[in-house]
């Protein structure tokens, strides 16, 4: 392909425009317009008239009045002024720090779902947390350097194979081929106690990643304990309008994904 010059770059914007693509770069509206919509798509509204009257594209419209116009149907959905002010209200995200070299931002980018507080994750997981199990036999203090060495990210069966890993756990097959290969999964177990029955050592996720934007609720049949995966790209989290349902008392048999 070449190396990665000005010139080669605009040579292939100016092939992909020939192919009838947008080939434009996208302006800085244009992540909150996602963002925007990616919530609607978390919460299963995405499809609702609501929402499609509120997100309708108007070709005659700039992106800052489309901006604007996701934002007052937000502020209606969610009875707020302005949902801008929420506390986990961020279009671009925030990068993680990074283990490696202590790196300012250089972690994964993270997204948080701007519906949900720590108050709301907190009351909805009393008693509960996201909780971790090694399935291939293998030394959790090994397990938690080589994490550490890969700045302190859980890495899911896909991103395994990517970095040269070779990939384990319950159904790692099983899991490329339904698409959850891409996940990291965690179980909603009840919190640990001192003096309580010895359980099978496990890492604890915080509870505030079942509010990132790319967590996934999935239910089973067989009556499991929840669980979260948290996955590479960014998709739906859950349907419930409030908490998360991988948090909620109703559907502590399901599963989700983080």
């Amino acid at each position: 392909m070449g190396p990665c010059a000005p010139g080669v770059v605009e040579k292939a914007l100016e092939k992909i425009e020939r192919l009838g693509l947008n080939a434009a770069p996208a302006a800085i509206e244009d992540a909150e317009i996602m963002y925007l919509q990616k919530q609607a798509y978390i919460q299963g509204i995405d499809n609702t008239p609501r929402f499609k009257k509120g997100a309708r594209r108007d070709e005659n419209k700039s992106k800052q009045e489309q901006v604007a116009a996701l934002r007052e149907f937000w502020n209606a959905e969610l009875g707020v002024l302005d949902v801008t002010r929420l506390p986990h209200y961020g279009p671009f995200g925030e990068f993680q720090r990074a283990t490696r070299g202590r790196i300012e931002g250089g972690g994964r980018r993270v997204q948080m779902r701007f519906d949900l507080t720590e108050a709301d994750l907190d009351q909805q997981m009393g008693g509960f947390s996201l909780r971790h199990q090694l399935t291939d036999d293998r030394d959790m203090a090994e397990f938690i350097e080589t994490a550490l060495e890969n700045n302190g990210a859980m890495v899911s069966t896909v991103e395994k194979i990517r970095m040269g890993i070779k990939p384990g756990g319950m159904s790692p097959v099983a899991d490329m081929e339904s698409g959850g290969g891409t996940y990291f999964f965690t179980r909603i177990r009840k919190t640990p106690t001192a003096g309580g029955p010895a359980a099978r050592p496990s890492t604890s996720i915080k509870t505030c990643c079942a509010g990132w934007t790319r967590s996934l609720t999935i239910t089973t049949s067989s009556g499991a304990a929840p669980a979260t995966t948290s996955g590479n790209s960014e998709n739906r989290g859950s349907t419930s309008g409030k908490a998360s349902r991988s948090t909620t008392a109703a559907t502590r048999r399901s599963s989700s994904i983080l």
